[in-house]
């Protein structure tokens, strides 16, 4: 299959960067085409990336290509690139809350139209994008002049910094999951609160994985111990 997966957010620095740079190279490694877009200033520093661009339109050029038939691109967007909170890897970038309507709406236009020229160029079947809100909005605009259908993950940070701090988001987010083919809750917690958001949305939970290749449970008696002393010193915190 053809994916584009789309984050607000370089590979680096965050929960949902790390998702999504994890989900990315094993979705190509499984066999998927895959078109990554995002703001990820440094691809070259990623060897399971084989090819990188930047630009738009006929200006497109390629960064790199590791090998003559790439599995994985990663297509740096352009434009302005707000934050949800203060980063420290972009401390110049300005908050989703500080942008005026008309920035707004221009940043959404502009994110549209990318996402539009991406899906045509990589012939996509699918879109995955992350988080609330704002890229589901942009994804179902992309849907509606494409008929590409697309599935949201959902991490908690948008809805805490954004949605729930600026009215503004509120209306996106529930067009945005409303208008998912799929949308994906990591934990009970995110589920609750992508609920309340959006009571229609197609809801799956679908826990964070971990890599077995790389981490294996320790169970030595020693291990055992110290977990089990930590969880009672978190248990006397709560209840002190």
């Amino acid at each position: 299959m053809r994916i584009g997966i789309g984050h607000l957010y370089g590979l680096s620095g965050s929960g949902s960067a790390i998702y999504v740079a994890r989900l990315a190279e094993t979705l190509a490694s499984r066999g998927h085409y895959v078109a990554l877009l995002c703001y990820e200033d440094h691809p070259e520093d990623y060897p399971f990336i084989d090819a990188a661009t930047g630009g738009r339109g006929p200006d497109v050029a390629t960064r790199f290509q590791r090998r003559p038939d790439p599995a994985l691109w990663l297509h740096r967007l352009s434009g302005l690139a707000p934050v949800a909170y203060p980063r420290v890897e972009a401390p110049d970038r300005p908050l989703f809350t500080q942008l005026t309507d008309r920035q707004l709406e221009s940043y959404l236009d502009d994110l549209v139209e990318q996402f539009v020229e991406m899906v045509r160029r990589h012939r996509l079947e699918l879109l995955h994008v992350n988080h609330a809100a704002p890229l589901p909005a942009v994804a179902a605009r992309v849907k509606r002049r494409t008929s590409v259908p697309y599935v949201v993950t959902v991490h908690g940070s948008m809805i805490e910094f954004v949605v729930n701090r600026d009215s503004r988001y509120l209306p996106l987010a529930y067009a945005g999951l409303a208008a998912a083919n799929r949308v994906i809750v990591l934990n009970r917690d995110v589920r609750a609160r992508t609920e309340a958001l959006c009571p229609i949305a197609h809801l799956t939970e679908i826990p964070v994985g971990v890599n077995t290749e790389l981490f294996s449970l320790n169970t030595s008696p020693d291990r055992h111990a110290q977990l089990q002393e930590l969880l009672t010193d978190l248990a006397d915190q709560t209840s002190g």
